[in-house]
């Protein structure tokens, strides 16, 4: 696995050479151990250093009670092995602010804890069960020449079940169902793709299937085929390991599961971040405007480092408009900083696409901090890209809620590695978040209307024009009701949050 690969997920820095110390001295009576595992947790840990810090995580919170994260209590149901997943699940979960409790039913159980009305899983108060099934744990006919029939959807109605089972109770957890990822050894050859009965097309009717009935309902896809085909379904499935320990993956992808796992239960929880800040110089272009001169930037077609760029433009802009609020975070002078956006003809991104745009000589953690507090989100609605390591490694240093990921030094990744990061994970998409980047840039321009009307309340309110409709909840609009409810701000102190089953 090499340190680039989507596997090791390398938007997250590296873990110190002393982890395992930092560990060991760790006083677990010491209020500020939370804090300190949520900062270890937010490097990449291999399967050794995620299992210790769950032990740790243990010790702690058997010595000091809550943690002050989002309490979320998950059931896992699986027909193959979940001793090494369990902690890396548990560990995760801490980088996305989430104090994680996992329940697990008996081994290859599914059906028998679904339907037994005693069983572990359907009394132990849950807030999601993950279904953690492959193609191995549901009956799928291996005859490629067999007759489709009422057989063809005895995998989805298997599945559909034990999904019954566990909503039977009378406070039935949010389900998270998988895709499946086919298997890469072929039957017959490239004729697989063309006959319906073998196992390849049976999986892909079963995954059509899945995502049909799930879809604008409370409950949660985690899209595993996908998953495994980022990273090569040779490398996602280990035969070895499945025969020896019943590993339904290969080992070394129990981080990266684990973390598409615990992001999937954030965004659930309204734990997404909303704000993408960048960086100019050699983020947005190549080169350094001050220096080289609205002529001398790259970006744009025709060059591969001005192309590269402009594809980190591209995703910024993508992110804009499903809702992703943009700002700017530079170190330079701020009309230089503007030329580009404002008389350069390849850039795609304009001034106008930035909510807030700071371009000064502050050191760049105050900077975020002031952007936050204009935008009225906490910091920990922020992503910052930016190239230079010193500037990231003094921002995690002043401001670890903020989301610093490491950036590779070809920026032709750069979208690559931010997208595959899911910071912006979101469970639902609705009208209002589309509109929700042009409502912070409206807010910051009423600000500045309230400070040209700040003797007078009166003309500010009627300065602003606006409108109030009522409406009662309907089933269109649940999606943004969880959200709203789920909101981190002064009219939520409890920090509790809901599922759209809990809502509904």
């Amino acid at each position: 696995m090499t340190p680039d690969s989507l596997a090791s997920l390398p938007w997250l820095p590296r873990p110190p050479e002393t982890f395992t110390a930092t560990c060991l001295a760790l006083d677990p009576t010491d209020p500020g151990c939370w804090q300190e595992l949520v900062r270890l947790a937010g490097h990449f840990l291999d399967l050794n250093q995620l299992s210790r810090l769950a032990k740790l995580k243990r010790l702690v919170a058997s010595q000091q009670g809550s943690s002050g994260l989002i309490p979320f209590r998950l059931g896992v149901a699986a027909h193959g092995s979940t001793d090494f997943l369990l902690p890396c699940l548990a560990a995760s979960a801490l980088r996305h602010g989430l104090d994680l409790e996992v329940v697990v039913g008996g081994y290859d159980q599914a059906v028998s804890e679904a339907l037994h009305p005693g069983s572990t899983l359907r009394n132990a108060r849950l807030d999601a069960l993950l279904l953690a099934l492959d193609h191995r744990g549901l009956p799928f006919s291996r005859d490629p020449l067999a007759d489709e029939g009422p057989d063809e959807d005895a995998p989805l109605r298997h599945l559909e079940l034990i999904a019954a089972g566990f909503q039977a109770g009378s406070q039935p957890p949010t389900l998270i169902f998988q895709t499946l990822p086919p298997p890469p050894e072929p039957l017959l050859g490239h004729l697989d793709c063309r006959i319906p009965a073998t196992l390849l097309r049976r999986i892909a009717a079963f995954n059509a299937g899945l995502r049909e009935r799930v879809a604008g309902g409370p409950h949660l896809i985690l899209d595993v085929e996908r998953l495994a085909a980022t990273v090569g379904l040779e490398r996602w499935f280990d035969p070895v390991q499945w025969h020896w320990a019943k590993l339904p993956f290969a080992p070394h992808l129990l981080p990266l599961y684990a973390e598409h796992v615990v992001r999937l239960i954030a965004a659930s929880r309204g734990q997404s971040r909303k704000c993408l800040v960048l960086d100019l110089d050699n983020t947005l272009w190549g080169g350094v405007v001050g220096d080289d001169g609205l002529e001398g930037i790259r970006i744009g077609q025709g060059d591969a480092l001005g192309e590269a760029h402009l594809a980190v433009q591209r995703m910024a802009l993508d992110l804009n408009q499903r809702g992703i609020v943009l700002a700017v975070c530079s170190k330079n002078d701020h009309d230089t900083a503007l030329l580009p956006f404002r008389h350069h003809p390849d850039m795609l991104l304009r001034e106008s696409d930035f909510a807030v745009f700071m371009a000064n000589w502050n050191d760049k953690a105050t900077n975020l901090a002031s952007m936050a507090a204009m935008l009225d989100l906490g910091v920990d609605s922020l992503v910052f890209l930016d190239d230079n390591p010193a500037e990231r490694a003094q921002v995690r240093q002043a401001l670890p809620r903020v989301a610093t990921p490491e950036l590779p030094r070809d920026p032709a990744l750069i979208p690559r590695w931010v997208m595959a990061a899911g910071y912006f994970e979101t469970t639902a998409l609705t009208a209002e978040d589309r509109t929700r980047a042009a409502g912070y840039r409206n807010r910051i321009q009423l600000d500045q209307i309230r400070q040209q009307h700040s003797g007078n309340l009166d003309l500010f309110l009627q300065s602003l024009e606006m409108r109030v409709r009522f409406a009662p909840f309907d089933a269109t609009s649940m999606g943004r009701i969880v959200q709203l409810i789920n909101k981190t701000n002064q009219f939520n102190l409890t920090t509790r949050r809901y599922s759209e089953t809990e809502t509904s």
